[in-house]
């Protein structure tokens, strides 16, 4: 499967992404970019990490594997008609479908924060959203992540358009996604620049996206040089193990290798640099260490992860 998404284009290329994972909304102008069928949804269809080659991701979002922070499920058209409400305070259509005043409170500015999201500037944050300056406009946006997922969506309550931008990427998926949904905002604007601003943003990013690749490659490559550090058999270390708050880890032998498994996760057991230890990536890209311990018998009682203790219980 890595062999058939193998690609050298930024991001599966950002011309189809624009075409087919954006849709920008221009009220009352009725501008709207379409999902071609064809397009990246289409061709890819799962979840993906852009580290090197594309990374399928087993992590479908249900309620086992909802962010503690909460999260949603949603389709462009429902996007469209959440950004038309913010931009009329509520209407949809001729429908004053929810209190404005609940929009205009959670669109009030509650406390200061600085953050940068590429050209995005915020300054503030309300309920849910922040307040920002995209160049010389005021803006408001909220992001989403998931592993395998990033969106983007954001409004101008002054120009009344707005932009949502969702991919089955992640990793360097965030600032592409903030590119692209500037990107839009140009050409809505009809800036005469846009065309050169989105050349010199496309090379930045994929300058930047090659630096990523090379240092992801040069860790795993280092990272594959430690000696084995487990110092009993597989079988030691192969069971179940409990955390009251965490749930089930569980270690497995496959193919003669350990594979650990937490939920919907799983990773391959690799080497790491102290003794009883080894190092798992149940999100690729964001590495994990275990430490075994051992009481009186052959077999691993405890599994540390951080500061988290799994008894075994099989």
């Amino acid at each position: 499967m890595r062999d058939r998404f193998r690609t050298d284009r930024l991001a599966f290329g950002v011309d189809d992404i624009l075409g087919c994972l954006a849709q920008a909304l221009r009220y009352r102008g009725a501008v709207a970019l379409k999902l071609p069928q064809d397009g990246v949804a289409a061709r890819f269809g799962v979840r993906h990490q852009l580290i090197d080659l594309l990374q399928r991701l087993d992590f479908e979002k249900n309620d086992a594997m909802m962010h503690a922070a909460g999260g949603i499920v949603t389709t462009p058209a429902d996007l469209v008609r959440w950004l038309e409400a913010n931009i009329d305070d509520g209407k949809i259509g001729s429908s004053q479908a929810i209190d404005p005043a609940a929009f205009r409170d959670a669109h009030r500015k509650q406390v200061d924060v600085k953050a940068e999201r590429g050209r995005f500037r915020a300054y503030g944050y309300g309920l849910g959203w922040y307040q920002a300056r995209l160049d010389d406009h005021e803006v408001l946006f909220h992001l989403g992540g998931f592993p395998g997922w990033q969106t983007h969506v954001s409004f101008m309550p002054e120009a009344r358009i707005g932009v949502a931008v969702v991919t089955n990427a992640s990793g360097p998926a965030l600032p592409l996604i903030d590119f692209i949904a500037a990107s839009i905002y140009d050409r809505l604007l009809d800036k005469p620049e846009a065309g050169a601003a989105y050349d010199r943003g496309l090379a930045e990013l994929k300058t930047a996206l090659d630096h990523g690749r090379a240092r992801y490659a040069a860790a795993v490559q280092e990272r594959a040089k430690r000696p084995w550090m487990l110092r009993h058999p597989n079988a030691a270390y192969a069971g179940v193990y409990e955390n009251p708050d965490w749930g089930t880890l569980r270690i497995e032998q496959r193919d003669g290798k350990l594979v650990a498994s937490l939920a919907h996760l799983s990773s391959v057991l690799e080497a790491f640099t102290q003794p009883e230890t080894a190092r798992i990536e149940l999100v690729p890209g964001n590495g994990d260490v275990l430490r075994f311990t051992f009481g009186d018998g052959d077999t691993a009682d405890t599994v540390h992860m951080g500061k988290l203790v799994f008894q075994r219980v099989q």
